[in-house]
């Protein structure tokens, strides 16, 4: 072998060692960067799994509170419509007494609301058609002990069942509906109380 041809063998030599040694590093290298990227993309999965797992509780949650508030929303809806439906009953059976009965209730009420000046009744085209015998004369009675004097007017008022007080153009208004509507607070508590307690 020449001297030029040891030479030329001696530099493709270098060159193979050099290239194998950089390809070495260059594997190396990758090997690293490989190792990094499996410990980042399981870094990032756990994340990701983490904050789809919170998502979901939180979802999840939402939807539980917004079934319950959904559901209490329906019973108390549900309530109130049973204690609307118990107050009409009350209205309709007091509207359904038998003269007697009725008027011994009207009675009792104008007790309740009388004054002690110059008052009248007013009562529907109904009631006054059934005043029973006797009613004027405790109703005269009542309004006496307290001091003032009532009279029932023969002019008929467009109402439900009850009366109106006029006292000097002043008028209370003691329909059965008007009485249920002040006391609307009270009767739903008491209503309640009875039937979900």
């Amino acid at each position: 072998m020449s001297g030029l041809e040891k030479i030329r063998e001696k530099i493709l030599q270098d060159a193979e060692n050099t290239a194998a040694a950089r390809i070495e590093a260059a594997e190396a290298e990758a090997r690293v960067i490989k190792s990094e990227a499996v410990r980042d993309a399981d870094e990032i999965a756990k994340n990701v799994k983490a904050k789809a797992e919170s998502d979901v509780k939180a979802f999840s949650e939402r939807v539980d509170s917004s079934l319950d508030m959904e559901h209490r929303t329906k019973i108390l809806a549900a309530k109130q419509e049973i204690i609307g439906d118990v107050i009409k009953e009350a209205k309709k059976r007091i509207a359904g007494l038998q003269t007697r009965e009725y008027f011994d209730l009207m009675l009792k009420l104008i007790e309740k609301h009388v004054q002690p000046e110059e008052g009248t009744v007013y009562f529907s085209a109904e009631d006054l058609t059934r005043i029973p015998e006797g009613f004027e004369k405790s109703m005269k009675e009542a309004a006496r002990e307290a001091g003032g004097n009532l009279r029932i007017s023969q002019e008929a008022r467009e109402m439900g069942p009850g009366f109106i007080l006029s006292y000097g153009g002043i008028e209370e208004n003691c329909t059965i509906d008007a009485l249920f509507e002040e006391k609307k607070d009270d009767l739903t508590d008491t209503v309640r109380e009875i039937l979900f307690a």
